[in-house]
């Protein structure tokens, strides 16, 4: 069929916010990955700086990812209230006007909630909720989550949104190429210049105090 070159305007708000949401997760995925999978280098960084904030922001940052990665592929509705997900886009295209793509998406998305099944239990035991057997250690503990499985969910909602994107627009999204002007690289270069001014100022180099004016 001849592309529309133009959203279909019962998803196009949806897929719009969607879309904002994702390349959002990437940049934050970005951030995690640079400030706490990086080398023994930058760990030390950390721990010499500011360890117990960077660690309540390692948690915080990680659990929110988790959050909007579940959010995501929640149903189209949840007690009667509609949702913002990839379920609410399948469900508002017409299954007369675009059959195949409708087909095509729906697999995703099942291959989607695969990939997303640790993290939704991790949600809904830790997160959303504070499970009782989970905290007291009467059953199994939960999953840890791993990087594979944050990096597979991120690239299977990527394969969602451009197939859509390609269908309609004829065009890709490159999600994993989110730039930022400053990100964790940027964190960690002034924690550096921090350290090395403590140092000089420890070596008279620089007066005591200098910086307060």
């Amino acid at each position: 069929m001849d592309q529309m070159k133009t959203l279909p305007e019962e998803i196009e708000s949806i897929v719009t916010l969607i879309k904002s949401e994702i390349v959002w997760l990437h940049g934050h995925w970005r951030i995690f990955q640079q400030l706490y999978v990086g080398t023994p280098e930058i760990i030390d960084v950390l721990n010499k700086t500011a360890s117990t904030y960077f660690y309540i922001t390692r948690e915080v940052l990680l659990n929110d990812i988790i959050i909007s990665l579940v959010r995501l592929t929640d149903k189209k509705s949840t007690l009667g209230y509609q949702n913002i997900s990839l379920d609410q886009i399948i469900n508002c295209l017409d299954e007369n006007q675009y059959p195949e793509l409708k087909a095509k998406l729906e697999e995703q998305l099942i291959t989607i909630n695969e990939l997303t099944k640790s993290l939704r239990n991790y949600r809904s035991k830790k997160l959303a909720h504070w499970d009782l057997e989970q905290a007291l250690k009467i059953v199994e503990p939960l999953e840890v989550i791993s990087l594979k499985m944050i990096n597979d969910v991120l690239e299977a909602l990527g394969i969602f949104m451009n197939d859509l994107e390609l269908f309609f627009l004829n065009s890709e999204t490159a999600y994993e190429a989110f730039a930022m002007r400053s990100n964790g690289k940027t964190i960690i270069t002034m924690l550096k210049k921090s350290l090395a001014y403590d140092k000089l100022e420890r070596q008279g180099v620089i007066e005591i105090g200098y910086w307060k004016r």
